[in-house]
C-alpha cells in the first residue's frame, strides 16, 4: 500500500505542477495580447494622430508580437521534448 500512496501522491504533486504551469503559460500569453490590443485600438481610434505616437504604438506593438512568437517557439521546444520528437526531427533534418 505504501508504494501506492507514494504514487497517488506523487501523481496530485505532478497535477498541480501542471496547473501551475498552464495558469503561467496563460498569463504570459494574454500579457502582451493585452498590450497589442490597447495599442490597436489607441492607433484605430485616431488614425491621422501625432506621427511619433504612432511609431513608438506600433513599435511596442512589435515587441509585443516578438515576445509572443518567443514563448510560443518555447513552449513548442517543451512539447518537443516532453513527447521525444526532438530527436526525431534532428534525426529526420540531419538526413
Amino acid at each position: 500500500m505504501q508504494i501506492e500512496d507514494r504514487l497517488t501522491k506523487k501523481n496530485k504533486e505532478l497535477l498541480s505542477v501542471k496547473a501551475d504551469f498552464l495558469s503561467t503559460i496563460s498569463h504570459e500569453l494574454r500579457t502582451p495580447l493585452t498590450s497589442i490590443k490597447a495599442f490597436t485600438q489607441l492607433l484605430l481610434s485616431d488614425p491621422n494622430g501625432n506621427l511619433k505616437s504612432r511609431v513608438e504604438y506600433l513599435n511596442i506593438i512589435n515587441s509585443e508580437v516578438d515576445r509572443l512568437t518567443a514563448l510560443i517557439n518555447n513552449l513548442d521546444d517543451l512539447t518537443m521534448m516532453e513527447t521525444g520528437k526532438e530527436d526525431e526531427e534532428k534525426d529526420i533534418s540531419s538526413r
